[in-house]
């Protein structure tokens, strides 16, 4: 729903950098919305564009550019993206000046550079660039150009991005929205669930309403939004496929019940479940199973049915990152421990081992998590780390428990952490103690997100 806000779109035209930009910019509350460069619409709250990206897909897009540089709004961009507008609007790029180092720049009068006076960026490739007629130079680093604007439209170029910990980019990001775009800096939780509350109101007028919770923030965070906006109308249900973390129901009806004193209904689905499973090996057709047993099972018995983390139907909480969710949670009066907590797959235990998830090995999975969420947490790395788990994989040598740690990133991944020693000893203790059928415990160092295994 960011897009009912003024906003700004992000063009994402591959990698990572683009939803970066985005995440900046509803820092510093500025609404924006995330487009690929292959699906372009400009909303008609759309007051300014910003390309980012490696360039692959805009390249690939057969009428991107022209959609770009017809743009009824202001258009920034950035890196390589630059060169690509700047050549499709009549200028040329030659060879690298320089690659892949910083260099001091002086940036003209402006309303882009407003503030900003000289500093040093980051090139991955400054291009040796030919303006002509069609545009003027707004930047140069030592000496040659490495940002334009266009002379007959407010299209901008910058051959360099926006980094992370960088208060100047930031700062040009903040005035290509205010001063360029004229965006409102309108974003914040309250107001958003303000207009979420509204908007459920409009799609669900009468009858009542079932939110499919998984017990995780994000369907908890909606259902809580069910409530405000449709009071009784709105029923919580959980299906328990048996796949969930210990004790993650009781957690989530205490949660709920503490946020709003409502309860919560659960559907027990276990043997459905494990039957569904019996000799599917593969992460993908778990999940897809798992996920068709909890739709098909609320529908059963709901009017209404609308998704969160699994984004089947309507979800209030899909466009948010996991901190903007967690600044709403608080707002809606669930606990600080609660909101905290570590992400987790809709397909549960399921899609974190190899091969078929027989009862027996996700029991004994659950376990090992358990114990490793509960070590991780008394010695308080739980506030520091993004996510961290326990999955599992067989082998002809037995079952392995593999223990995972890992702190944020700007992309779907993340970086491992090193955990204290301490930590690992006390888990593998615990663990090979509860867990005697595991041949051992392992330390994965690699930084993967969620294995998907398909052994």
């Amino acid at each position: 729903m960011p897009e009912n806000f003024e906003h700004i779109l992000v063009i994402d035209t591959g990698g990572t950098s683009a939803r970066s930009i985005l995440k900046k910019l509803r820092a510093i509350g500025v609404s924006s919305v995330l487009v690929s460069a292959a699906r372009i619409e400009y909303l008609k709250n759309t007051k300014g564009a910003i390309i980012a990206g490696n360039g692959i897909v805009l390249k690939a897009a057969e009428d991107a550019m022209e959609k770009i540089l017809l743009s009824p709004v202001p258009v920034l961009a950035l890196n390589i993206n630059a060169e690509a507008v700047l050549t499709a609007s009549g200028g040329e790029t030659g060879d690298a000046v320089f690659e892949k180092r910083a260099a001091h720049v002086e940036f003209d009068d402006g309303k882009l550079f407003s503030d900003l006076t000289e500093g040093d960026r980051y090139f991955e490739r400054l291009p040796n660039a030919h303006l002509f007629a069609c545009a003027q130079p707004i930047a140069r680093a030592e000496g040659h150009i490495c940002a334009y604007r266009m002379k007959d439209k407010p299209i901008f170029g910058a051959f360099f991005s926006v980094e992370s910990n960088d208060p100047d980019g930031l700062k040009m990001l903040e005035n290509f929205a205010r001063n360029i775009s004229n965006c409102a800096f309108s974003w914040n939780m309250e107001s958003y669930l303000d207009r979420s509350v509204s908007k459920m109101q409009e799609t669900f007028p009468s009858g009542r309403v079932t939110v499919a919770c998984s017990g995780g923030l994000l369907s908890t965070v909606s259902f809580l939004i069910a409530d405000r906006a449709l009071g009784d109308r709105a029923e919580c249900a959980i299906v328990d496929t048996g796949l969930l973390p210990k004790g993650e129901i009781e957690y989530a009806q205490k949660a709920i019940f503490e946020a709003c004193g409502r309860e919560i209904t659960v559907f027990d689905a276990k043997e459905e479940t494990f039957s569904s499973l019996k000799g599917i090996s593969g992460a993908r057709e778990k999940r897809d199973i798992v996920y068709k047993i909890i739709h098909e099972t609320i529908k059963s018995a709901a009017e209404h049915v609308f998704f969160s983390s699994m984004s089947h139907e309507y979800s209030p909480v899909d466009a948010l990152f996991r901190s903007e969710v967690r600044t709403l949670g608080k707002i809606l009066r669930l606990s600080d421990e609660f909101v905290s907590r570590r992400p987790f797959p809709g397909g549960g235990m399921a899609v974190r081992m190899s091969g078929e998830a027989t009862k027996e090995k996700i029991e004994m999975l659950k376990n090992a998590d358990h114990i490793f969420e509960n070590e991780i947490r008394l010695s308080g790395l739980d506030k520091k780390l993004w996510q961290y788990y326990v999955s599992q994989i067989s082998s002809d040598a037995g079952a392995f428990l593999i223990l995972h740690a890992l702190l944020p990133a700007d992309h779907a991944g993340g970086y491992a952490y090193r955990l204290p020693y301490d930590v690992i000893e006390k888990t593998v203790m615990r663990v090979m103690d509860l867990c005697p059928d595991a041949e051992g415990v392992l330390y994965d160092v690699s930084g993967r997100w969620t294995p998907l295994f398909s052994l």
